[in-house]
């Protein structure tokens, strides 16, 4: 007799399961996951973006530059510091925008990718992180819009301006939106690569099979190299256009507020055109900052494990290659990097905001004196 199938009863979605389900099928739809990062025509679509608003930032960029040159009494005394600063953030720009078209380079991080984790794009649905990032930008640019409209626009005349201000905002934005997502899913891919290499250092030496596992650990530390090397030449420049861009800012910022709070005591209106825009680059540093420090926390504790076993090991052909495999991580130590110039971490960021602080006193010191 054929035993009779019982109807499973499916149990009822939870709403906030439901909600992430719904979110990540939007993401996926606009690309913003896909489903594998070789060939796939959304990925580059949104590199496709991401030139198309670089290029409208430095045309705006330049209009604002000129504007500074024509009239450099509006900026007050810093103005040779906010120039030289432009010229750095121009270089960089330009830079950042010609590295868009290196194919080779944006063909061996697909591959590289592809080849670590072809279905990278899959994210399980309880990954509120994620989720609460995409909130967070559409809450940030919504509002920031609606404050630049209803505060920012009735004190100024000059419409067309800000119009082109708030549009730019937005633009910048989002570019830095998509990259924030770039590098999160390209670093999330680089951290389960290093922790897998991890497990099978430990378990080649606790079953005493390095010899045979050596050349493949060596492979996949060396793809994970590779990656943040790609990772670095295409978006180094931007990384360092953008802290750039919040110094010049931060500067700018400072030097016009403090004339006008001497002065005019109308620095309100200086804070709805600056304060947002310098919230918009702080969040990218930071978030740029904590995807690197993830890597290297990741690589460190590699190589930690690697010196931590050296006791467990009796055999001293094993032990030799173990001490060759830490000296092979050491010198291919993985770090996002500002164009090869400095470290992108959480270090940086302090350095930076101390800078910022020390430029504030003495502008204040300057002024009052």
């Amino acid at each position: 007799m054929m035993e009779k199938k019982l109807p499973v009863k499916e149990m009822p979605a939870r709403k906030d399961t439901e909600l992430l389900d719904l979110a990540f099928k939007v993401g996926k739809l606009v690309g913003l996951y896909p489903q594998t990062f070789e060939n796939n025509f959304r990925f580059k679509f949104h590199i496709f973006l991401y030139g198309i608003f670089t290029a409208f930032i430095i045309a705006f960029d330049l209009y604002n530059d000129v504007l500074d040159v024509l009239y450099p009494e509006e900026r007050g005394n810093g103005i040779a510091v906010i120039v030289l600063t432009s010229l750095v953030v121009w270089y960089t720009q330009i830079i950042n925008f010609l590295n868009l078209f290196k194919r080779q380079t944006w063909s061996s991080l697909f591959t590289k990718l592809s080849t670590l984790d072809s279905n990278l794009g899959i994210y399980p649905i309880n990954d509120k992180r994620r989720i609460l990032t995409i909130i967070c930008a559409v809450l940030f640019c919504s509002g920031y819009t609606a404050y630049e409209i209803f505060l920012c626009w009735p004190a100024s005349n000059d419409y067309s301006y800000n119009l082109m201000l708030l549009f730019t905002s937005l633009v910048i934005s989002f570019n830095m939106f998509l990259v924030i997502f770039t590098f999160h899913q390209v670093t999330t891919v680089i951290e389960r690569r290093i922790k897998m290499i991890k497990q099978i250092v430990k378990h080649s030496v606790h079953t005493k099979t390095l010899t045979l596992t050596f050349v493949k650990i060596k492979m996949n530390y060396s793809i994970v190299y590779d990656l943040v090397n790609d990772l670095n030449d295409i978006f180094g420049y931007y990384i360092l256009t953008i802290v750039f861009n919040f110094f010049y800012y931060s500067l700018d910022y400072f030097n016009v507020s403090m004339r006008y709070v001497l002065h005019d005591d109308n620095s309100n209106g200086m804070f709805v055109s600056y304060g947002p825009h310098l919230a918009v680059l702080l969040i990218y540093i930071v978030n740029v900052a904590f995807s690197s420090d993830k890597i290297s926390r990741a690589a460190d504790n590699l190589i930690k494990t690697c010196f931590l076993l050296h006791p467990d090991v009796q055999d001293q052909v094993l032990t030799e290659e173990l001490i060759a495999l830490s000296k092979f991580m050491t010198d291919l130590f993985p770090e996002i990097t500002m164009a090869g110039w400095f470290t992108m971490n959480k270090k940086f960021i302090l350095v930076l905001i101390s800078s910022l602080t020390s430029y504030v006193i003495i502008i204040i010191q300057f002024q009052l004196g």
